[in-house]
């Protein structure tokens, strides 16, 4: 369980990636990750059905996946005909990627990086930008974030993200899903300091004697959207869906899709799940407009 915290005396980059690098250690054996790892493992790709289609034909992109962890959802790019490069900023996760990638014969590089200090050659390399699931809560600053995205896509090059909605991060972590209620407890709004997370296990094992605690940001939807135009990429389409990739609360329900819900009649009523697709344009606006384009 969650609980708000103000005091700041630890330094937030610190916090997470301790957090981070103690969490990369263990996933790879936990029951969540290793249904991942077992679809890797049969030949085919551990992608939820909602990433699959709005993806669309990977065959021949070159494809950066940021904040990657331990690397299922990088290899699973691989796997639909994508050359991929995962980047993330725990040592921990690049080297438990790498050791996966090495294990299983599916080539893929990794990088130890921060997003706001990209390796040079990135500039303008990249078909496709893609992050899912429990990215954007960790960042400071999306128009850092939105600029580097920008910045690594070639002219034409899309950007898709898939994570959390904002709301589903606002919820308390008791309510009365029986009785078809939700309680806001957790900012909507970005606020100036992180909100302070005393956590005990992980999303993926939340049993295990793991004690951190998370620095995260809100952001509401609007602020990421306009994070991404303002870096100067066009929007193809913003989408919120009632389906989730974990159990965000006791009670959820999971499909045989692989995809969580909300249970009963609360499904379909509330979004868990945002995805945003955009491209950087093949000429800068100015000349766009001057040729008419």
């Amino acid at each position: 369980m969650r609980n708000r915290d103000r005091d700041m005396s630890n330094d937030p980059y610190s916090n997470n990636r301790a957090l981070w690098d103690d969490w990369a250690a263990a996933h790879l054996d936990t029951s969540f990750y290793r249904e991942f790892v077992a679809k890797l493992e049969s030949g085919v790709d551990a992608l939820l059905p909602l990433e699959k289609q709005e993806l669309g034909d990977l065959a021949g992109l070159r494809v950066l996946h940021l904040q990657c962890h331990v690397g299922t959802d990088t290899l699973s790019l691989v796997r639909r005909g994508a050359t991929v490069t995962g980047v993330d900023f725990s040592s921990v996760a690049i080297e438990r990627a790498r050791g996966l990638a090495q294990r299983l014969d599916i080539p893929a590089d990794f990088v130890l990086a921060e997003i706001a200090d990209l390796p040079e050659d990135f500039e303008g390399a990249f078909d496709l930008v893609f992050a899912s699931y429990g990215v954007v809560n960790w960042l400071r600053d999306l128009d850092v974030w939105a600029r580097a995205i920008h910045s690594c896509l070639r002219p034409g090059g899309r950007f898709y993200v898939v994570d959390g909605h904002p709301l589903a991060f606002c919820v308390a972590d008791r309510c009365d899903l029986e009785g078809g209620r939700l309680t806001l407890e957790f900012p909507y709004l970005r606020t100036q300091e992180p909100v302070r997370f005393p956590l005990s296990g992980s999303y993926a094992n939340p049993d295990s004697d793991s004690r951190h605690t998370s620095d995260e940001w809100p952001h509401g939807l609007a602020e990421i959207v306009m994070a991404v135009v303002d870096a100067g990429m066009q929007l193809e389409f913003v989408r919120e869906h009632a389906l989730g990739y974990a159990p965000i609360l006791d009670g959820m329900v999971r499909g045989d899709d692989g995809h969580w819900r909300w249970p009963g009649g609360m499904d379909g009523k509330f979004p868990l799940v945002f995805s945003l697709s955009a491209r950087r344009p093949n000429a800068p606006p100015s000349l766009a407009r001057a040729l008419g384009s």
